[in-house]
């Protein structure tokens, strides 16, 4: 698990993704159909997505190569809270890969 370099602040909005490339077959691609990302409080199961990614911000930008990179606008967030942000890609293929990233938030 990756984690956000310097954390965010409260009060930040600002889109983070994952380049999906190293893991893709020449010729496949990302696909929003299936892909998802998610939020849920670090060390439990409390869903936090929508404390944390805005709603209907989940988008599929060119990477390394075309349709490689699914992201999301991180928002708010408690103070002193950690989540887990999980990124789970679909392809055209029919994968699905998951990268996951540890969001401190700290103001």
């Amino acid at each position: 698990m990756r984690t956000l370099a310097g954390g965010k602040q409260p009060a930040e909005t600002f889109i983070v993704g994952f380049d999906f490339s190293p893991l893709l077959a020449s010729g496949e691609t990302l696909t929003e159909a299936g892909s998802a990302i998610t939020a849920v409080v670090a060390g439990s199961a409390t869903d936090a997505t929508a404390s944390i990614i805005a709603a209907d911000s989940l988008a599929i930008s060119t990477g390394e190569q075309t349709n490689s990179v699914l992201q999301a606008r991180l928002i708010g967030g408690t103070d002193g809270e950690r989540y887990k942000v999980s990124f789970r890609a679909a392809t055209s293929a029919g994968n699905l890969y998951e990268q996951d990233l540890l969001v401190h938030v700290r103001g």
